[in-house]
């Protein structure tokens, strides 16, 4: 899914209830804006030219015709109330700082949120992001990245064969390094590796996590302007641990690749990579093979109007089942400049789903067919301040019991933003 759309998230409204949010946006973004300043201060005053805070709040309202992704019919969760739709609010607050020294970037990047439902209270709950890492460069030929992230987000409920009552909040923390080497004007070596820990408590597995730690390595021919390629190879081990029945599922893949970019003219490039995987279980929902890659087209049509075209196919972990998941991705996206202050944007994404050994029966197949459009208008109001109202339409069907659904969302974002 363009995660560049709104997202498909899950609010109360009382005057006491909205100051609460209000307040905790402000001063999660006034300590973290301290914090930052207090050790740019710490840096000598020639540095401070090159450091760049900017601090940020968004409260965002959304009413949503199906919070629990549920099928016609059904009941929410541990209740006997056919009601599915809600609206919630959210306050966000954020604050980032860049500190360039010579060839070496430095990044920090915070972000909270708190979730607040109108009806399903028991959904209330908050959210966070923190991100720093060290873009370096040694010379001219040689260059990487070192990145930790840490997360705390909602699980979206279409992932989840039994519905729970509470929000499911994955906490992720992710190790990631690049180097990249250009060893002559022609070939250029990129290589990258994460781990990374997840960890999703459900209902029936409280210590349910996942595992993985990856490599990707490309050899990249760089030498022509307009078109690059090359091949490459990834692996991934990864393993679940804790889950139903006290499960744990190891896997290792092998992902083989040919990588390429052409850039047609100023106007239009495209973007590829064809590989095939293969990942290797002793349980047979989590041992597949396949075809995978993608293809992007960007194209602009005129001074104000562009298209990006998306087609992926990919092998991923659902770790709710712990097993893999097949995804086939199709996107179609229209962005239109219409001012410098007005930006609209229009999206449609269909995703086939494939999850092998998970259906209704022991050894059957589960297959998901999901559609998403969506709209999202960013007007420009002040140079601090943007206004964001956007609305979309979801449905899927599957050949699971109680596997359909459909919601339509629509809400607005309005931030503000300091930049120093």
């Amino acid at each position: 899914m363009d995660t560049s759309f709104r997202r498909h998230s899950h609010a109360r409204t009382s005057d006491c209830w909205a100051f609460h949010g209000a307040w905790g946006t402000l001063r999660g973004a006034l300590s973290w804006g301290a914090g930052f300043i207090a050790l740019a201060n710490l840096a000598p005053l020639s540095a401070w030219s090159e450091t760049t805070l900017t601090l940020s709040a968004s409260p965002e309202y959304q009413v949503n015709s199906n919070i629990y992704d549920l099928a016609p019919g059904v009941d929410a969760p541990g209740t006997t109330d056919s009601r599915h739709s809600d609206q919630y609010a959210v306050y966000r607050g954020g604050a980032q700082a860049t500190f360039l020294q010579d060839q070496q970037d430095f990044f920090l990047n915070l972000q909270g949120a708190e979730y607040r439902y109108q009806h399903f209270t028991i959904l209330d709950h908050d959210e966070y992001t923190a991100d720093g890492g060290w873009k370096w460069k040694l010379g001219t030929s040689l260059d990487g990245t070192l990145e930790v992230t840490r997360s705390r987000t909602e699980l979206p409920f279409y992932y989840l064969l039994q519905i729970q009552a509470a929000a499911v909040l994955l906490t992720e923390q992710r190790e990631t390094a690049a180097l990249n080497y250009l060893f002559n004007p022609d070939w250029r070596l990129e290589t990258t590796a994460y781990t990374r820990k997840v960890d999703a408590p459900l209902s029936d597995a409280e210590d349910l996590d996942l595992k993985e730690t990856s490599g990707t390595a490309v050899l990249r021919y760089v030498r022509n302007a307009k078109f690059t390629g090359g091949i490459g190879v990834g692996y991934l081990s990864g393993e679940y641990g804790n889950g139903v029945g006290d499960l744990a599922p190891a896997y290792h893949q092998v992902s083989p690749q040919v990588v390429s970019t052409y850039t047609v003219s100023a106007l239009s490039s495209f973007t590829g990579q064809l590989g095939y995987t293969r990942r290797s279980s002793a349980l047979a929902s989590d041992e597949v093979s396949t075809a995978t890659g993608s293809l992007d087209f960007k194209r602009s049509l005129t001074g104000k109007t562009s298209i990006d075209l998306l087609a992926s196919r990919l092998v991923s972990a659902n770790i709710t089942n712990t097993a893999s998941e097949i995804d086939s991705i199709g996107s179609a996206t229209v962005n239109w400049q219409a001012t410098y202050k007005l930006a609209l944007k229009l999206g449609y994404v269909f995703t086939i789903r494939y999850l092998p050994g998970q259906g209704q029966l022991p050894g059957e197949n589960r297959t998901d067919h999901q559609q998403y459009t969506a709209f999202n208008l960013d007007y420009q109001i002040l140079r601090w301040l943007t206004l964001s109202p956007y609305a979309n339409v979801q449905s899927r069907s599957s050949n699971t019991l109680d596997g359909n659904y459909n919601a339509t969302v629509y809400g607005i974002i309005v931030k503000a933003q300091w930049q120093k």
